[in-house]
């Protein structure tokens, strides 16, 4: 795995026009069709794949091979920060959100942030375009250079 994603699920939910439209009528509904969406998305690519959800589980949503955090009594974005804080390279992280502090705090933390209205469109468009794939694969080189410099021990 060379890629890391966070995401802020109410945030996504919330601001995309298509989830927020089943979000408003069925909580869980909206739940289940973002997960959908997402392991859609994300099949055949080499990432790991964290989805953090306010509340609690109220039906389990089979979502193998991403993975679902419920944040059950406390927010969802302080399980997010933990998750950053505790990964052992968090230049690795791409942070899905579009909360201000969250995107902030993932700045901080030198992860990737991906505003949830991007993400949304990227998520809904059938095909990448070759301009898309362009700056995803660019993000990547970038990313993994500056894990080159970063990590490279200096000769003496």
């Amino acid at each position: 795995m060379n890629s890391i994603f966070y995401i802020d699920g109410n945030n996504l939910l919330h601001l995309s026009k298509r989830l927020s439209a089943i979000q408003k009528k069925d909580k869980q509904g909206s739940r289940e069709a973002l997960i959908s969406y997402l392991l859609q998305y994300f099949r055949g690519k080499k990432c790991a794949v964290t989805v953090f959800f306010d509340g609690f589980e109220s039906n389990q949503i089979h979502s193998a091979p991403l993975a679902i955090r419920y944040s059950n009594k406390h927010e969802a974005d302080d399980d997010i920060r933990k998750a950053i804080s505790s990964a052992k390279n968090p230049r690795l992280i791409t942070l899905v959100t579009s909360d201000g502090p969250l995107a902030g705090f993932g700045r901080k933390c030198s992860c990737t942030i991906l505003s949830s209205e991007d993400f949304d469109k990227m998520l809904f468009t059938k095909h990448a375009t070759p301009q898309e794939d362009a700056a995803i694969n660019s993000l990547q080189n970038q990313q993994q250079e500056f894990i080159d410099l970063f990590t490279r021990k200096r000769k003496s």
